[in-house]
């Protein structure tokens, strides 16, 4: 089986034997929104849960999104 750190890409490495020439916190995800978001002056919250762990992992990453989004909203926008 795939290692679903790799996403769609480095499955397809995986399946032909190919060597994956990326460092697993290169790839982007939401790592993307959050350096986008702090080239506009966003500073991501201190965590409060545990890292690496997944349900933890995933309501502090939905929590730093739904800041960036309503950050960048229009309402959020038409008061700066």
């Amino acid at each position: 089986m795939a290692n679903l750190t790799w996403g769609i890409l480095g499955a397809a490495f995986e399946r032909h034997g190919l060597p994956i020439s990326w460092y697993y916190s290169r790839m982007r995800d939401m790592r993307t929104l959050q350096s986008l978001a702090q080239a506009t002056g966003y500073c991501s919250p201190a965590r409060q849960t545990l890292k690496h762990h997944a349900l933890e992992d995933a309501c502090y990453q939905a929590q730093v999104v739904a800041e960036i989004w309503q950050r960048h909203s229009d309402a959020f926008i038409e008061h700066c």
